[in-house]
């Protein structure tokens, strides 16, 4: 059955009241742009109401104010959920395992291994830069057990990384 246009109102203000309170979980954009997109469709619904000379209650509702597109609603549990994981990450003996090791991608289930090194390397980044919209993304350390499960039931040999020496190294010009 189709929604009314007071129905899509009251929905679309339900939605900005819960995202204002309980922040969004949209892995590319972040809460001020969805909530400035929930923001035109109140806007939206409320002129098309208008136009229909019938004005319930919930038209009478304030506008919500629209939003730097940078608004995050929980930033600072965000960033600390963030700093906690990679912070696990880093100190977790299986996790610095795998980093000593040279994975070839081509090799069985081994982009499953990569995938969880790159996701630690991504979230530090993202805690560098304060992307709070990527550090979302992660609410739980990588399986790095499993990860060195994969690797030492490999049939392939896989080599430690072989650190470069610069012949350049501590010389002044």
């Amino acid at each position: 059955m189709k929604k009314t246009l007071k129905e899509e109102l009251e929905e679309s203000f339900q939605r900005w009241d819960n995202e204002l309170y309980s922040g969004g979980s949209d892995p590319y954009y972040s809460d001020g742009v969805n909530m400035n997109l929930l923001r035109n469709h109140i806007i939206a619904y409320k002129t098309q109401i208008l136009e229909t000379g019938e004005l319930p209650e919930i038209y009478h509702r304030k506008t919500p104010e629209e939003l730097p597109e940078s608004f995050m609603v929980k930033a600072e549990k965000i960033y600390q959920t963030a700093i906690d994981i990679f912070r696990q990450c880093r100190d977790d003996a299986d996790y610095q395992f795998l980093c000593g090791l040279e994975l070839n991608p081509k090799m069985e289930r081994m982009a499953e291994v990569i995938n969880a090194l790159k996701n630690v390397k991504e979230l530090e980044d993202a805690i560098k830069k304060q992307d709070f919209v990527v550090m979302r993304r992660y609410y739980d350390k990588p399986d790095f057990k499993k990860c060195r499960l994969i690797v030492e039931r490999s049939s392939e040999k896989i080599e430690p990384k072989i650190e470069q020496m610069s012949l350049f190294a501590g010389e002044s010009r």
